[in-house]
């Protein structure tokens, strides 16, 4: 069962635009706050909160949507990087990685 959860993940980032959008959505409404300088402002980390809250709450629905714990997730999840990651696994973590939502939202500012 717990390497059904992991699949479903994996189709979910691959093929749900949804998800997409709605980091498309973020980015495009906060992406005026991020420059290129290496400072990093208070108000980054309370957007970076905010769409941690926001993706981990989707994370959680889709995750029982389908039908499985958030447990059998973790689970899942240890087993994956216990047998050397997985990719639905690592898209998961450079989402809740702060550089990496630097650099997005950073991408994301439109050009002056």
């Amino acid at each position: 069962m717990s390497d059904g959860v992991i699949e479903a993940l994996e189709e979910w980032f691959m093929e749900d635009p949804s998800l997409e959008m709605s980091f498309q959505e973020f980015a495009a409404k906060h992406a005026h706050e991020f420059d290129d300088s290496e400072e990093h402002k208070l108000k980054h980390m309370d957007l970076y909160k905010d769409f941690c809250a926001m993706f981990e709450s989707k994370l959680e629905d889709f995750i029982t949507s389908k039908g499985f714990s958030i447990e059998q997730f973790m689970e899942a999840a240890k087993a994956a990087e216990a047998q050397g990651g997985h990719d639905a696994v690592n898209y998961i973590l450079a989402t809740a990685d702060f550089d990496v939502f630097l650099q997005i939202m950073r991408e994301a500012k439109p050009a002056a």
